[in-house]
């Protein structure tokens, strides 16, 4: 009976419609440090995955987890280099305009940063690893294009400011992905 009374409350919550509103979005691309940041990492490239609920045609709600890897190597001739990364963990709440082939979105991310930071020294044969968590915010601009019935192409902007004290640590993603409709 217990059974029962649990399938016809999931029912009723119209968990079994939900299959319709989930989405997946698979994205990556390369990652531009500014500010402070820039003194401490070059160029990267990663990409971030993330888990949506489309709460009707408009407004989504959802959880992202990312990667970014930075690689420079030093400029004096002992061939030490500094391997570095970031990994958001992040809450998303967005907002779309448009039809079902075309869409704009506007997003907001917010949550942990991981950074972390290692350096590899040949000389020496050692290996200084330190980590950092900050809390960042980061607003989303992006256009969605219909590919297929159950897949869309995504091309999108985001400027990630990360709060550390008093010191201003931010970064572009440019990006382009896939949705998934599953």
């Amino acid at each position: 009976m217990k059974k029962i009374l649990l399938i016809l409350l999931i029912y009723n919550l119209g968990l079994s419609s939900l299959q319709a509103q989930w989405t997946l979005v698979l994205e990556g691309g390369g990652v531009f440090p500014l500010g402070n940041l820039a003194r401490r990492l070059e160029t990267g490239i990663g990409g971030d995955a993330g888990i949506y609920y489309r709460f009707d045609n408009r407004v989504r709600l959802g959880l992202g987890l990312g990667y970014y890897a930075f690689r420079q190597e030093n400029s004096d001739l002992s061939g030490d280099e500094l391997r570095s990364s970031i990994v958001p963990f992040t809450l998303r709440v967005g907002y779309c305009l448009g039809d079902e082939n075309f869409e704009v979105l506007a997003q907001l991310e917010t949550g942990l940063y991981l950074i972390g930071f290692r350096s590899l020294q040949f000389a020496n044969n050692q290996s200084i690893v330190s980590n950092e968590t900050r809390f960042g915010i980061a607003p989303k601009l992006g256009m969605r294009v219909l590919l297929s019935p159950r897949v869309d192409l995504l091309f999108s902007a985001s400027f990630h400011y990360l709060i550390r004290d008093e010191v201003q640590e931010y970064y572009i993603r440019p990006g382009i992905g896939f949705l998934i409709h599953l």
